[in-house]
């Protein structure tokens, strides 16, 4: 049994539920036909949509059905169309350094600002997956050192790093992705969708491909125990650099209309 799994996605506001979970079901089926379709949730500090979804506080739209799964931790989503996937909570926190940290199949809270090192130690504490997540720029330098400080601080099997489709497809994988997934550092992949209207049809274009035992039942427990020595792949595609540069820009003109 397969498992496709997009484990870095974000609902903006500026999206229409129903059209984000229609474009996750669509683009998943599209990457692996016939495998379970999942993603996981990474809220940002004040978002509360799984929650939302959880309670039935955030109506999906019409024609689109979301439910707990009882006992499972996990939301599974559904069309009559496009089938079904399961939504798993988790949450994206910046740390002091300017590093991306997510925390898979939790629905703790962690507070920004911390160093990647505390940050890493809560995830953990809480029960969560901590993903160090790769972003444009923020892997150069001295903050590159401190990715492969990290890798080296922690167990094997602890912490992952994260890819995104967001890294350009002239940009080739980063040193410290591959020298840690040479040494087995599991690499996830994930879409990292922007606040930018366009981007809603964006989720589920890139992923890791899991291959699952045939008992497989998912919850966010058992992801938690299995994910970090599961063999996976990431398949998908990511952005050229015309839509990087169109998402990347659409991004900051974004975050500068917010702060007006």
């Amino acid at each position: 049994m397969q498992l496709i799994i997009d484990t870095h996605v974000h609902i903006h506001s500026c999206y229409e539920p129903g059209a984000f979970f229609r474009s996750l079901l669509r683009n998943l089926a599209a990457l692996a036909p016939g495998a379970v379709r999942a993603a996981v949730l990474t809220e940002r500090a004040g978002a509360d949509v799984y929650a939302q979804l959880a309670s039935g506080r955030c109506v999906p739209g019409e024609g689109v059905t979301v439910a707990p799964v009882p006992g499972r931790g996990v939301l599974e989503v559904s069309t009559e169309d496009e089938g079904q996937c399961f939504l798993l909570p988790g949450r994206q926190v910046n740390t002091c350094e300017r590093l991306e940290v997510l925390a898979l199949f939790t629905e703790a809270a962690f507070a920004d600002g911390l160093s990647v090192q505390e940050t890493i130690d809560a995830v953990l504490s809480a029960g969560g997956v901590p993903v160090v997540a790769w972003s444009p720029g923020k892997w150069f330098f001295r903050r590159g050192r401190m990715v492969r400080s990290v890798l080296a601080h922690f167990e094997l099997g602890q912490v992952a790093l994260g890819d995104t489709s967001l890294r350009p497809t002239v940009w080739p994988e980063p040193g410290v992705m591959r020298q840690g997934r040479r040494r087995g550092v599991p690499v996830l992949a994930g879409t990292d969708p922007l606040p930018v209207v366009t981007d809603v049809s964006c989720p589920g274009t890139y992923a890791s491909l899991l291959e699952m035992p045939v008992d497989f039942e998912l919850s966010s427990q058992w992801m938690h125990s299995a994910l970090p020595r599961l063999p996976s792949q990431r398949v998908g595609r990511r952005n050229g650099p015309v839509r990087f540069a169109r998402r990347w820009l659409g991004n900051a003109l974004a975050g500068r209309l917010a702060t007006r």
